[in-house]
């Protein structure tokens, strides 16, 4: 799946970071949301210094258990 049309901003906050993606809806297969709209989603990042690695670290929440969207978090359109 083409993912490039996804833009990505990020800045450094006082607890951590702040972090806004656009995300056209093509990119959803068919979902076409309106705003207040709002989903269950599973994120995890990974962070990579050396160019030649695809992957140095992966992040995920320990809270979160594959399977149950009860521990996902919430992404609501806007």
């Amino acid at each position: 799946k083409d993912l490039s049309p996804i833009e990505v901003a990020a800045r450094k906050t006082n607890d951590g970071y702040f972090l806004e993606a656009m995300i056209p809806s093509k990119v959803f297969g068919g979902f076409t949301p309106e705003s207040g709209d709002r989903i269950k989603l599973s994120v995890d990042f990974s962070d990579t210094d050396i160019p030649a690695a695809l992957q140095e670290l992966l992040l995920s929440p320990t809270e979160r258990v594959w399977g149950k969207s009860g521990t996902f978090s919430e992404l609501e359109f806007v």
